[in-house]
């Protein structure tokens, strides 16, 4: 089985939640990488939902405009609410889950 991530440094603006190919900020690469000692079981991981960042929690909506010329551009976008609840938190305690999981089966 060939294994494939794409790894950012910075912010992903596209959705991470492909399976088979996953997207992934390099912090949390690099924080899962030192605690699972099976590739596959990382993946696995990666291609779920769990350790996403929660809309409401960890971010939310939100449009912005700007002034080009006479034109305004609007676009959707994201605003970050908690980025250390995510890191400190939401995504440590999903590696955990995900560990004692993969140590049951």
């Amino acid at each position: 089985m060939k294994l494939t991530s794409f790894i950012f440094d910075g912010y992903i603006a596209a959705n991470a939640r492909h399976q088979r190919f996953p997207f992934v900020l390099l912090d949390v690469f690099v924080l899962a990488i030192e605690k699972f000692n099976n590739l596959a079981k990382l993946h696995n991981w990666l291609s779920g939902t769990d350790w996403l960042p929660e809309q409401g929690n960890h971010w939310s909506p939100a449009e912005i405009t700007t002034k080009y010329g006479n034109q305004r551009l609007r676009w959707s976008s994201m605003r970050i609410l908690h980025e250390k609840r995510y890191a400190k938190g939401h995504l440590v305690q999903s590696l955990d889950r995900a560990l004692s999981t993969s140590e049951h089966h």
